[in-house]
């Protein structure tokens, strides 16, 4: 998928074999600039895939020995807290002019001594010129923030929780089965049959994988 204009394209399946071809989404030169989701689906007990008679690749699953490569937009994907957050806030304070929108998914992550205290949140709004976002749901957990680096108190390390964006342009989803996700896999394969070697490679850049392994 390679347009120059804007189009959002779906792909549903249960699995894609890449053996001897290449699946493309942009490029490197020209990122993707529309919507384009690979939605698998399948349930724990479905069929497995087999790519060879000796391996199976299980189900809901994206097997490639060869080539796959897909290019997102570029976007914001890193600040810092610039005001402290505490439990049940609706809206944190982050850094100015970043390009984050409405549905847009964050990881806040934990700045005190409880290492899973992440809060995965969808932004409501965010405003460009103060830096405040505003959150669909209030927060579980406790974030330090300030307004400039701890750098200098820390021996260099910035103690400010990191927001991290999650949403790209470009994603590969599992569907929600039990609880059961998508599977990506690389792997060399040799083929019995004419003794070829294949080598799989997967280069993904700016590119969203959720409910996936």
């Amino acid at each position: 998928m390679n347009l120059d204009e804007p189009v959002n394209r779906t792909i549903n399946t249960h699995w894609i074999h890449i053996r001897a071809g290449e699946f493309l989404i942009g490029s490197e030169e020209k990122p993707y600039n529309g919507e384009a989701t690979v939605l698998l689906h399948g349930a724990p007990n479905d069929e497995a895939v087999a790519f060879s008679v000796f391996i199976e690749a299980g189900n809901k699953v994206i097997v490639n020995t060869n080539l796959m490569a897909m290019y997102g937009q570029p976007r914001d994907r890193m600040t810092r807290l610039r005001s402290t957050a505490f439990k049940d806030d609706t809206t944190i304070r982050v850094e100015t002019g970043l390009d984050w929108h409405t549905g847009d998914r964050i990881s806040i992550f934990p700045t005190a001594m409880h290492e899973q205290h992440f809060d995965y949140r969808t932004i409501d709004s965010y405003d460009s010129a103060t830096g405040i976002v505003t959150l669909t749901e209030a927060l579980d957990f406790y974030h330090f923030g300030k307004a400039t680096s701890t750098a200098a108190d820390y021996q260099g390390v910035d103690m400010r929780g990191e927001v991290v964006l999650l949403s790209r342009n470009v994603r590969i989803v599992g569907n929600d089965t039990d609880w059961w996700g998508g599977q990506i896999l690389v792997a060399d394969n040799l083929e019995l049959v004419d003794m070829k070697q294949r080598s799989g490679q997967l280069i993904m850049d700016n590119v969203e994988v959720y409910n996936c392994s």
